[in-house]
């Protein structure tokens, strides 16, 4: 089974690299949150990104440890 979904909802978004297709985003914890937790992520830059980038973040995701 896979790992359990995180509510991001509260956090900051901060985009740390764009290049011509993906944006890598740093979501921080809100100052109240304790223990502090940090997360990157990668998402397309394109409302409807093109399919060959989606399957190359689902490869990426399969690759994961």
């Amino acid at each position: 089974m896979g790992a359990p979904a995180v509510d991001l909802s509260s956090d900051r978004l901060e985009s740390v690299l764009e290049d011509g297709e993906f944006v890598l985003y740093r979501i921080g914890g809100a100052a109240n949150t304790t223990p502090a937790r940090s997360a990157l992520v990668v998402m397309p830059r394109s409302e409807h990104p093109r399919p060959q980038a989606i399957r190359m973040l689902e490869n990426e995701h399969s690759l994961r440890g």
